[in-house]
């Protein structure tokens, strides 16, 4: 006897997803996006995780102590990214925080007490130190006296100063973008991720979640002898938007049908 098999015809679609997202940042007061859409850069991990809470009657009657009725009690949608672009923006979202623009400045001034041996931090990212004055008005001499590094001023063992001397520090900064943590209480954003299926002849893929709420990132490495990522995680809420019946107020996904 011979067996015939399974032979209907099947379409089998793997997912590989490859490319980029974009976020932009939902007004508080109208619950649209605002300020145009940014890329996160490179992501090396973006998913989406669904859970339910489910309440159910257990079947008493039969014996089999199986289920008799079953309901949904809330569902829940979490976003979780993995950046791998480290860019102050990407920081800034995960630190609650905004992005300021801080120009060059010539001739600015610091004020503090010095200690031989001991470092002093001036404001900002040095570009150069023009003269550095003690107490007595007298001009220390850089390698001598200190040494200039981008963040601080070490003042050297044999330095003219006297420990606890207040000095005077003319001196030159760069243009930097500065983060000032925690300083907004939530963030809500909408992101898009505009992407492709690798396994599919890299077949357009487009997912837009409407609005998540992200938290807070859990950590931020500061030194490792790997390429450091900041993790991302939100949860998705309903939008409040009017997009009409049979649209999603969560997210929705467009696949390309025609390759």
């Amino acid at each position: 006897m011979s067996f015939l098999g399974f032979n209907a015809p099947v379409e089998h679609i793997g997912f590989i997803g490859n490319s980029n997202a974009l976020a932009e940042v939902i007004s508080k007061s109208t619950g649209k996006p605002t300020g145009g859409a940014f890329p996160l850069g490179n992501i090396t991990s973006a998913l989406i995780d669904i859970s339910t809470e489910k309440v159910s009657m257990k079947d008493m009657g039969s014996g089999s102590m199986g289920t008799l009725l079953e309901h949904t009690v809330s569902t829940t949608m979490s976003v979780t990214l993995t950046l791998g672009s480290l860019s102050p923006e990407n920081i800034a979202l995960g630190a609650y925080s905004d992005v300021i623009k801080d120009a060059a400045e010539v001739g600015k001034t610091f004020v503090g007490s010095a200690y031989r041996d001991r470092s002093i931090i001036p404001d900002g990212i040095i570009a150069s130190v023009e003269s550095i004055t003690g107490a007595d008005a007298v001009e220390l001499v850089e390698g001598t006296d200190y040494i200039v590094s981008n963040g601080s001023i070490y003042f050297t063992p044999e330095s003219a100063i006297t420990d606890g001397e207040e000095v005077q520090v003319s001196y030159t900064t760069v243009n930097t973008k500065r983060l000032e943590a925690m300083i907004n209480s939530d963030l809500n954003l909408r992101i898009v991720f505009d992407g492709m299926n690798v396994s599919r002849g890299n077949a357009p893929v487009k997912v837009t979640l409407h609005n998540v709420a992200i938290s807070p990132m859990t950590q931020r490495q500061l030194i490792g002898s790997d390429y450091g990522s900041i993790e991302l995680k939100g949860t998705l809420l309903l939008s409040r938007q009017a997009f009409g019946p049979g649209y999603s107020r969560y997210f929705k996904e467009e696949h390309a049908d025609a390759i």
